[in-house]
């Protein structure tokens, strides 16, 4: 199974329910939290706060242009723009976004207890995601397999190599 960012969550809770389907789990943007607070918050609070302040005040322009700023232009303004046509209304995405940013969503604990084959992947120079809450969790999973791409670990070519070659070796 395979999950990037806001997302691992989700991923997690459906390994959870069906552990028999998977036999491994990749993670884009991988961290043990969507912390922002702490010595070593997962996630920058200043980003957050800044495309959360832009979603609220131009909902077009977040997609269009926060979405590739935010990705360091993973998402292109053209696949933004497709986007917006699917998006939410703007009272909706608000009160996602805000509780997004309010429940940190640990995952180590049930990592641990599924026991699964990782792939930690991490988007290198991400301005959302930090280095340190990619640090943190290859520290806990050292057997992990890990890749660093240069965009976005759901549009990476890096990351899509990294699990074909992870899924090729998971028994």
């Amino acid at each position: 199974m395979a999950t990037d960012s806001s997302a691992t969550r989700t991923g997690l809770e459906v390994a959870q329910a069906r552990p028999q389907a998977v036999r491994g789990l990749a993670i884009g943007h991988a961290a043990l939290s969507r912390s922002m607070d702490g010595e070593r918050p997962a996630i920058s609070r200043e980003v957050w706060s800044g495309m959360g302040t832009l979603l609220r005040t131009d909902r077009e322009g977040f997609i269009r242009h926060g979405f590739s700023q935010v990705t360091a232009g993973s998402v292109s303004e053209e696949r933004a723009g497709q986007m917006f046509e699917r998006f939410p209304d703007r009272q909706l995405a608000v009160a996602l976004w805000d509780a997004m940013g309010e429940d940190p969503e640990p995952i180590e604990d049930d990592l641990v207890e599924l026991g699964l084959p990782l792939l930690l992947g991490q988007h290198v120079g991400c301005l959302g995601s930090t280095d340190e809450g990619f640090q943190d969790i290859v520290a806990r999973f050292p057997d992990a397999a890990t890749v660093s791409c240069p965009e976005a670990c759901a549009t990476s070519p890096t990351f899509a190599d990294a699990l074909r070659e992870f899924c090729s070796r998971v028994p």
